[in-house]
């Protein structure tokens, strides 16, 4: 009889994958000694890519979302969003957004 999946070694952890794929990719970003991408400039060690990338925006300090409003600049698409959001409740407040007659 085939094993009902593949289960983590590591002790308390009880997680079962369908594949080997998911548990070794479960063990890689989720146990302590297996995160695999460390900054050269400080040494912080991040559990995934994108963590990583944004990481290092921190040390050359990239701002790709940058507000056409203000100019103001982010590394996250997230804070972008939050910051925009906030331009249009104040234009909403002040009713620049209200479609105006000549």
């Amino acid at each position: 009889m085939r094993d009902q999946g593949f289960k983590c070694k590591y002790p308390a952890c009880l997680r079962i994958y369908a594949s080997r794929y998911n548990l070794n990719r479960h063990v890689t970003y989720s146990h302590p000694g297996f995160h695999q991408f460390r900054c050269q400039t400080c040494l912080k060690v991040l559990s995934s890519k994108q963590n990583f990338r944004q990481h290092l925006m921190l040390h050359t300090g990239e701002l790709p979302y940058r507000c056409e409003m203000c100019g103001e600049g982010f590394r996250q698409a997230g804070q972008f969003g939050v910051h925009s959001r906030g331009h249009l409740e104040e234009a909403r407040k002040v009713g620049v957004c209200k479609v105006r007659s000549r």
